[in-house]
């Protein structure tokens, strides 16, 4: 994925806050070097914690962290993954874009979900202003980082995540849009404002589609009901 220093220590505070207290087995696909396993450890020191890694390198620097660490390719069928039924949670902290077929692997993966278990991910946002802007000036860079990424594979916005994740079998609990540089964003919907009626584009939606640079997803095997607190 990424060779910079750093980017496989990097703790994703996102997802890490996401992950349940009450989970006794965690599922990390693409661990890197083990930093959020060894984050969430500090904060459930009992949990069995597995990780999945395609860098050799940064799988034997994480097995000093993580209870498990499985050094291959996620969309082997051969890797040897946990038992079905017996994961709490499952994370792919930005790797689904990195992977041939991510939705049959999301498929084979929810069998590995207890009743309880939920589904963590980070996703960058092709809808991206950024993206866009390149894309009028007939541009696509190829980067080592970020959306544009040289090593992505596939691409999403917010509807296609909703549907990836529907069709695979999941209740979307929540999808939190991570905003940077939010002035910018307001910027290219006002730019593009004379045009919007014409293309039939509203321009709120606009602007809630092109802000955020990733999204971060939280989905269940099993519907949640919204939880309500009246106090009087």
């Amino acid at each position: 994925m990424n060779e910079k220093p750093g980017y496989y220590q990097r703790v994703n505070t996102d997802l890490l806050d996401r992950i349940p207290l009450t989970a006794e087995t965690v599922l990390e696909v693409g661990c890197g070097a083990g930093a959020l396993g060894a984050a969430f450890k500090t904060r459930q020191p009992n949990v069995t914690y597995w990780g999945v890694e395609y860098e050799e390198a940064h799988a034997n620097y994480a097995r000093k962290f993580l209870d498990y660490v499985i050094c291959g390719d996620v969309e082997d069928l051969s890797l040897v993954l946990p038992p079905s039924g017996s994961v709490n949670c499952i994370i792919y902290g930005d790797v689904l874009e990195h992977l041939r077929d991510p939705w049959s692997l999301l498929r084979r993966h929810v069998k590995l979900l207890a009743d309880d278990g939920v589904v963590l991910a980070c996703i960058p946002n092709v809808q991206h202003w950024s993206v866009l802007i390149e894309l009028l000036k007939g541009n696509w860079p190829l980067l080592e980082e970020g959306i544009f990424d040289k090593t992505h594979l596939r691409w999403f916005t917010h509807d296609s995540i909703v549907e990836m994740m529907t069709q695979c079998g999941l209740h979307l609990d929540e999808i939190y849009p991570r905003i940077l540089q939010v002035e910018k964003a307001e910027a290219f919907v006002k730019a593009l404002q004379p045009a919007l009626s014409e293309l039939g584009v509203d321009s709120r939606s606009l602007f809630q589609g092109v802000a955020p640079i990733q999204y971060v997803v939280r989905a269940s095997l099993k519907q949640r009901m919204p939880f309500h607190l009246d106090i009087f």
